[in-house]
């Protein structure tokens, strides 16, 4: 009876063991198929994110440097009415331009400040591109 008992006893030890390493596998699969699924989502839920953020950019884009430019040297955007590039210091707009690189010089420029070249006021250079 005492052997049967202890066999008893080693036979539930042996299931209670069993069913809760079974349990905590079972747990650990369900976590680790929760983790990839929630991964992936997460990734979808990221490229749709980025992808609307792109789109309504683009729908502001106008709105938000409708009145800007580019400088052309330093190409931060600067605002449509500057003589100057606030970032860099290079005329943007005048009354005269480098007859090499056609780059806009202020108004009292004799030379370009990029590549020595004479500079030359803009009505000059349309007339002589429009009689060619």
């Amino acid at each position: 009876m005492a052997i049967n008992l202890i066999s008893i006893a080693i036979s539930a030890g042996i299931g209670l063991a069993g069913g809760l390493l079974s349990g905590v596998l079972s747990s650990l699969v369900g976590r680790l198929s929760i983790n990839r699924t929630y991964l992936t989502q997460r990734e979808e839920l990221d490229k749709k994110i980025e992808e609307r953020c792109i789109e309504q950019f683009d729908n502001l884009k106008d709105t938000l440097f409708g009145d800007k430019r580019k400088c052309f040297d330093c190409e931060k955007l600067i605002p449509e009415e500057a003589i100057l590039c606030p970032f860099c210091g290079v005329p943007v707009r005048g009354t005269k331009m480098c007859l090499e690189c056609k780059v806009p010089l202020p108004d009292n420029a004799n030379m370009c400040y990029l590549c020595g070249k004479e500079a030359i006021d803009i009505e000059l250079s349309e007339k002589s591109t429009q009689s060619h």
